[in-house]
């Protein structure tokens, strides 16, 4: 096989990502786990921690549902699962309603809740949740709140925080839906020590006799543990539909992007029909000039009915072109492999002296 396919391509850039033996900044996941409420109770997994004076858990249809009841008090769940960051975190589900009196807390937080990263609602705008984290007890740095209308969540959101040794990243996503983030906010002071143990928890609490019962119904809760991750991309910085790491070998037409568990290679190749006109006797063509951007082979392709010669002419400023000479064709298929040793390149091809009724040329330009 030769060393530039695309298979070989590929194994010299995996071979560059490092595994057990080869440390690097990003790596793969410790654990991972996910409730999806299948039963109609809550697994052993969960700890109740307390149940508010005449509120309610219950589990059905898939769902969790937490009512808040009508008297003061709240409810608290803990997952037993410890899980460490770096880490990111999911919850699906809505609120029925959002009423003064009421708060609802969606939460990583240690034992003794000193540390902690949370979605936080309360208040009667159904538009607002607030995003907190705190290190070592020290008072909750809140942001301002995600406000838009893709953040009511009566309608129903996911909601992720993915927090790494340097930032904490809060977001939300529309649920069932092709579309990128609604909402996304990072922040770096203050962020969860990196050194303890986290747990899920949700809080619903009554903070004064609120107007009438509120139901908290969560659809699943995803935690994945990663080994590391530390790094900033554009996209990790903005509100698009996931996270990817892009590998660019030094092309800006050729690029691996590594999201989730999918590999996709952009611009590998680059495929041009360059002409289909029949030239006269002793007529030539001339292509557009190609800026090779680091891709060192030009592979052309002439179908012709009669015989020519043609000329892959190159230039380092796009005006002047070197003539590296000829490479006669005859009526057929004419296959070549040309290396490109300067920056832009052109094809050129002469033809005999008699007309063409057929005249085809192919090319595509490869990284090494």
């Amino acid at each position: 096989m030769s060393d530039f396919s695309d298979t070989n391509i590929l194994r010299k850039i995996f071979a560059a990502i490092p595994g057990i033996f080869k440390p690097v900044l990003v790596r793969g996941q410790k654990q991972r786990w996910r409730d999806d409420f299948p039963n109609t109770s809550l697994s052993s997994d969960w700890d109740i921690v307390q149940v508010g004076n005449g509120q309610n858990i219950s589990v059905a249809n898939s769902e969790l549902k937490i009512t808040t009841g009508n008297a003061i008090g709240g409810t608290i769940i803990r997952h037993k699962k410890p899980f460490n960051i770096p880490c990111k975190v999911s919850f699906i589900g809505h609120i029925s309603q959002r009423l003064a009196n009421q708060s609802f807390y969606l939460e990583m937080v240690d034992s003794n809740g000193s540390n902690y990263a949370r979605f936080f609602f309360n208040g009667t705008n159904a538009s607002n949740v607030s995003c907190e984290q705190t290190n070592g007890g020290s008072p909750a740095y809140n942001f301002a709140n995600l406000t838009s209308a893709s953040t009511t969540f009566s309608s129903g959101l996911v909601y992720e925080i993915e927090a790494s040794i340097e930032e904490v990243k809060f977001s939300t996503r529309q649920i069932d839906q092709l579309a990128g983030r609604s909402a996304s906010w990072t922040q770096y002071r203050r962020i969860p020590d990196p050194l303890v143990e986290y747990y899920i928890q949700i809080r619903v609490l009554n903070t004064a006799i609120p107007a009438n019962s509120t139901t908290l119904t969560l659809d699943s809760i995803s935690v994945i543990e990663n080994e590391s991750i530390s790094i900033e991309t554009p996209s990790r910085g903005g509100k698009n539909l996931s996270d990817a790491l892009t590998v660019n070998p030094g092309n800006t037409n050729f690029s691996v992007v590594v999201s989730n568990s999918n590999i996709s290679v952009i611009n590998a190749q680059v495929y041009y029909t360059d002409t289909t006109s029949s030239l006269i006797a002793n007529g030539s063509f001339v292509s557009a000039a190609r800026n090779c951007n680091s891709r060192g082979i030009f592979l052309v392709t002439v179908d012709t009915d009669q015989a020519g010669n043609l000329y892959i002419d190159q230039s380092t400023d796009n005006s002047t072109y070197l003539d590296f000479g000829a490479r006669p064709c005859v009526a057929g298929i004419n296959t070549f492999t040309v290396t490109t040793f300067l920056q832009y390149a052109r094809i050129r091809y002469v033809n005999g002296s008699t007309a063409q009724s057929r005249f085809r040329i192919f090319s595509q330009l490869k990284s090494f």
